[in-house]
């Protein structure tokens, strides 16, 4: 019983040396323990191969996250250079320019040029306006970038929840492996405990039976003992009375 209770004492001390946390002496000492206790040995493999398991998992999830957020990144980057290629070169400063080059050499004509000063303002604000942007185009250009944009943010939160979930499978696994084999031990214990009571009632109802057995044989050979005794004691009587009678005869006859 101590030495299972013992040993069920160590399961924190293996899972903590498995996972890094663990002191140098209490690991050495704990090291020590492993090498003669075999209880504890099969707990350190066994807890020793979840935990690569899942190390394993988790690296092979951040891989596959870090390639996603590569090519999300690169696909950002051309989106970019899309949207500012289709950004008008014009300004508005060209449009001046154009106005004043088409009327200031026709000042002298003030009615003919304010008329043409008006169309030539006009077609020169037509010719030299910038262009509108094409919408469906912006739409398209933007529409991935934003969708790329929430794809990473959740992406970012889906690792953040991952490494969350990782801690909180690793201490859900170390528990339920602790239940799992503390209630094993507690079965096996139980079952070698009922074992035991059972085989030591049958090793005293076999004393019990032996000694009864005993007992009758030993009354049996003290009767049979008493009854040799009373025969032999009958049958010496017996010759007493005979040897006695023996003796009295020749005397009778000399009296007569």
């Amino acid at each position: 019983m101590t030495n299972t209770n013992t040993c069920k004492n160590r399961r924190e001390q293996i899972a903590a040396f498995v996972l890094g946390q663990l002191g140098p002496a209490a690991a050495q000492q704990l090291q020590e323990h492993l090498r003669h206790c075999e209880a504890c040995q099969s707990f350190h493999s066994s807890f020793l191969s979840q935990e690569e398991s899942l190390q394993s998992a988790f690296k092979g999830l951040c891989e596959e996250l870090a390639a996603k957020d590569a090519a999300l990144l690169e696909s950002l980057d051309e989106q970019s250079e899309k949207v500012h290629d289709t950004v008008p070169s014009n300004t508005e400063a060209d449009l001046k320019t154009s106005i004043w080059r088409v009327w200031l050499p026709r000042i002298w004509r003030w009615a003919v040029a304010a008329v043409l000063l008006i169309a030539a303002g006009y077609v020169a604000g037509r010719a030299s306006a910038p262009t509108s942007p094409d919408i469906q185009q912006l739409s398209n250009s933007v529409t991935p970038m934003v969708a790329e944009s929430v794809l990473a943010d959740v992406e970012r939160r889906l690792t953040s929840r991952a490494e969350r979930d990782y801690t909180r499978l690793k201490r859900e696994i170390y528990a339920q492996t602790n239940n799992d084999i503390g209630s094993a031990l507690a079965e096996n214990l139980a079952l070698y405990e009922a074992t035991l009571d059972k085989r030591l009632t049958n090793l005293v109802q076999l004393i019990e039976a032996t000694r009864a057995r005993d007992r009758r044989r030993i009354t049996k050979a003290l009767e049979h003992i008493e009854a040799n005794r009373l025969k032999d004691r009958a049958r010496f009587h017996d010759g007493l009375v005979t040897v006695a009678a023996h003796v009295n005869k020749p005397i009778q006859q000399k009296s007569n």
